[in-house]
């Protein structure tokens, strides 16, 4: 009797070892293709945007706030005017939306001052001001005797 012989193949150690090299290196090239683009999208892609563009985007939203009759910037003093029709304040707490507005400025401006001032219909009627660094209101100061709105 004879014996059935198995058709077991052997595994050819050459061609073995080139395939595990092959392997590793597409493993290789793709994790470093990876990290690669992590490390390039991570980056500030964008040339860095001036204060002024700075100021008007991050309180665009101010323009459509019922009762700001206006916004002037200042971007070489760091101060943004805040102007609201005067005849509406019974309506708007404008001291709380001026704070509002300097502190998320402030989180943009990085560890700058900013100066935020109301003004109750022109820009010479400042009522209040207040300086704010770092997202902190550092001092507020009361320029005029006008209500500027609700205090609570």
């Amino acid at each position: 009797m004879g014996k059935k012989k198995k058709f077991k193949k052997k595994i050819n150690p050459e061609k073995s070892n080139k395939m595990i090299i092959a392997v590793a290196v597409g493993v290789v090239i793709v994790m470093a293709a990876f990290f690669i683009i992590m490390i390039l999208g991570s980056g500030n892609s964008a040339p860095p945007e001036d204060k002024g563009a700075l100021m008007k985007r991050m309180l665009k939203y101010l323009e459509t706030t019922n009762g700001i009759a206006g916004l002037q910037y200042y971007p070489e003093q760091n101060k943004v005017v805040i102007i609201y029709e005067g005849y509406k304040e019974s309506r708007q707490n404008y001291p709380k939306v001026a704070q509002f507005a300097g502190l998320k400025l402030s989180n943009k401006l990085g560890d700058e001052e900013l100066i935020v001032v109301l003004a109750k219909d022109k820009e010479e009627q400042a009522i209040r001001s207040y300086t704010i660094k770092n997202g902190r209101i550092l001092t507020e100061k009361i320029l005029s005797t006008a209500s500027g709105g609700q205090d609570q």
